[in-house]
């Protein structure tokens, strides 16, 4: 009974396809797509990016992080790429108003120049951070879970970089706050 039906399924959604209904003889405006153009005639008239070399890319800069110590009475707050191989990509301790990245292959430190947001262990939890002509927006929302201590978990946050040339980046990070 199921593949007898198949057929004529499909015979019906195509048909339901075709534009046979009441309004097929309708004319269309000048910014919706015509029925019958092709993807590829619609790729064609998307506009494109500009092409960047890949070694002017903002995110190429940013590389993984050495491992970071955690000083005695402190706390320090760590991100890692939301990609497969997890890179440390940000670190700050919370006796300081620095934060570190490795950009353009060396650590690199970053000031903050504001704070916003409930704070938590020391940490604003939106807070903007500079170097040079690269600007960097952090955002992330701490979450203590029953049976982790002296910190909090960070499963949502975002790193947003910005630098001279106008051209942006936002990186996925997770990460974790540990005091010690």
């Amino acid at each position: 009974m199921k593949h007898k039906l198949l057929p004529i399924l499909a015979v019906l959604g195509l048909a339901a396809c075709t534009g046979t209904g009441p309004d097929q003889g309708a004319q269309p405006t000048a910014n919706a797509p015509q029925q019958n153009q092709s993807f590829q005639d619609l790729e064609a008239r998307t506009p494109t990016a500009p092409t960047v070399a890949i070694d002017e890319r903002l995110i190429s800069r940013v590389s993984a992080l050495p491992p970071q110590q955690l000083d005695e009475n402190s706390c320090g707050l760590f991100l890692w790429a939301s990609l497969p191989e997890r890179t440390l990509v940000f670190h700050s301790k919370s006796n300081t108003t620095n934060g570190v990245m490795m950009l353009d292959g060396a650590v690199t430190n970053l000031t903050r120049t504001s704070g916003e947001g409930q704070p938590f262990a020391g940490f604003f939890t939106e807070q903007s951070l500079a170097t040079g002509n690269t600007n960097v927006k952090l955002q992330f929302i701490p979450e203590q879970e029953k049976g982790f201590t002296d910190g909090a978990i960070i499963r949502r946050a975002s790193i947003r970089m910005s630098d001279g040339t106008g051209w942006e980046v936002v990186m996925p990070v997770a990460g974790l706050i540990g005091c010690r």
